[in-house]
Formats: C-alpha cells, structure tokens, sequence
C-alpha cells in the first residue's frame, strides 16, 4: 500500500526484498527519505535503522517506520531511540502519508 501511494503521488519509490538488498541500494543511491517496516525478511528494521545510521553517507538520510507488527510501546522507543524521526502504525490514511512525506522532502526554498 505505501508504494503504490507514494507512487499515485509522484515519488520515485524504490523497494528492496531484504535488509542487505536495501542497504546496498541506498548506498548505490542514496535516497531523500527512508521508510521502512520493522518486520523484513533476513534481519528486521531495527538492524536496517542502525546500519544506516552508521554509514557516514546514510546517516542524514530521515528513517520513518510504518508497520503493523511491532505495535507495542516497547518497539516504538526503540525505533526513536536507533534515530527513527517518526514511527507509525498501519493503518495510515493514504493522504496523511503523502503528506509526511512531503514535508521531509521539502527543499529550502518550498516555504
């Protein structure tokens, strides 16, 4: 559902199948945001979150979390404690996701 929401508004999106497949397309180009459930296949987000956030290229990069596994308050902080800059569950209306992510890929100069 984020993808194809993302992708009706007009963002490139980029989908990885696994935790190494998705650090190794960030690192080949490295996207304006990353969002990221915490259940993956090989590893979960909370592994994905803090290798981004040591890669000194990645680090910038604002990581959301969007999932519907890990709803406990638990696994919330830890996410915002890895460096999450938001951590939501399913269900998200379609446009309150289009416009969080237009207010992390905001440029300076759109206000």
């Amino acid at each position: 559902m984020t993808t194809s929401v993302l992708g009706y508004g007009g963002y490139a999106v980029v989908t990885a199948s696994d935790l190494n497949s998705a650090l190794e397309r960030a690192r080949e180009a490295p996207p304006a945001l990353i969002i990221s459930d915490v259940c993956m296949p090989q590893g979960n987000g909370f592994e994905f979150i803090a290798k981004v956030k040591q890669d000194e290229e990645l680090s910038a990069i604002p990581f959301v979390f969007v999932t519907s596994t890990a709803t406990d308050e638990q696994s919330r902080q830890k996410g915002l404690a890895l460096g999450a800059a938001q951590f939501l569950l399913r269900p998200i209306e379609p446009q309150a996701l289009l416009d969080l992510v237009a207010g992390y890929l905001k440029g300076p100069d759109d206000g």
